[in-house]
């Protein structure tokens, strides 16, 4: 990754389970969205929703 890459975990707004989400990136115009493995809601798994 470059000087610009970030990495950030949140919440899924999709329904009320409140699922984690782990995004992360090089730019603005290149994202990657996957389920937060540490988060006890989903274990990693998202929903066709939430990705």
């Amino acid at each position: 990754m470059n000087d610009n890459a970030f990495s950030c975990q949140t919440t899924c707004p999709y329904c009320g389970v409140g699922c984690g989400v782990r995004v992360t990136g090089a730019d603005a115009q290149s994202l990657q969205v996957e389920g937060d493995s540490s988060h006890p809601a989903n274990l990693g798994r998202l929903c066709s929703k939430g990705s």
